[in-house]
């Protein structure tokens, strides 16, 4: 059994190819969650505007690299944001689950003011929240993200409630392969201030991953020559 928020084509076509039958079922929310804004500047240059949502909201911030929240979180520091936390996955473990359990206390507050944290939130932790501002990062790897933003409520208000910067995004070419991150944003740009439905996401990743998006890129070869030693590993 797979269980997963994102299942690309290029693992489904994958299977099919070695004869393997998979019934799968979608669950997906009928429910308008997320409009977003994408923003052609660094998350850095924003940090006023973050503030002002902060003021009132509960905010989250997600960097692609523990380097950059670090400096978010120094920055905001600097102009006196108030209530602001850091969660990032270079904490030592005792450390790391008490900053958790208070991040889950904060988001089920009445609380307002800013946590700053990584991918580590994406998927592990039930959190929601008001507003999310983000790095780009790879769509499969950003729509886990928006996940914590508006969790399961529905999104009414005419401006965007998830903000995506695209400029000097940390992590591209390490952390996220750089193909697949161009190709992202030339999906997303579509739907720039608009409401994302859930079964527009999914389309999207599709998309990102099929073999349209994916011909003569570092990350399709990757994968090929993965499955070369996969298929002379096993009997």
């Amino acid at each position: 059994m797979i269980m997963t928020a994102t299942l690309p084509r290029i693992y489904k076509d994958k299977l099919k190819e070695y004869n393997i039958d998979i019934v799968y079922d979608e669950f997906i929310k009928d429910v308008d969650r997320h409009k977003v804004k994408l923003k052609d500047q660094e998350i850095l240059d924003d940090v006023e505007f973050i503030n002002k949502k902060a003021k009132n909201n509960k905010v989250l911030i997600i960097a692609n690299t523990v380097n950059k929240s670090i400096e978010i979180y120094r920055k905001l520091n600097d102009i006196g944001v108030e209530n602001i936390n850091l969660l990032h996955s270079r904490f030592i473990l005792k450390d790391k689950e008490k900053l958790e359990g208070q991040i889950k206390d904060f988001s089920n507050s009445e609380n307002s003011g800013v946590w700053i944290s990584t991918q580590i939130v994406e998927a592990s932790l039930d959190i929601d929240f008001d507003y999310l501002f983000t790095e780009m990062s790879t769509l499969d790897s950003l729509f886990q993200r928006l996940g914590r933003c508006y969790r399961k409520r529905e999104y009414k208000s005419d401006e965007a409630n998830v903000y995506i910067y695209t400029k000097n995004s940390s992590g591209i070419g390490s952390v996220y392969d750089r193909d697949i991150y161009h190709n992202s944003i030339e999906l997303l740009s579509k739907y720039d201030e608009k409401i994302l439905k859930e079964a527009q996401k999914i389309e999207l990743v599709d998309k990102l991953y099929s073999g349209e998006y994916l011909y003569k890129t570092d990350f399709l070869e990757n994968f090929e020559k993965s499955m070369k030693i996969l298929d002379h590993t096993v009997d």
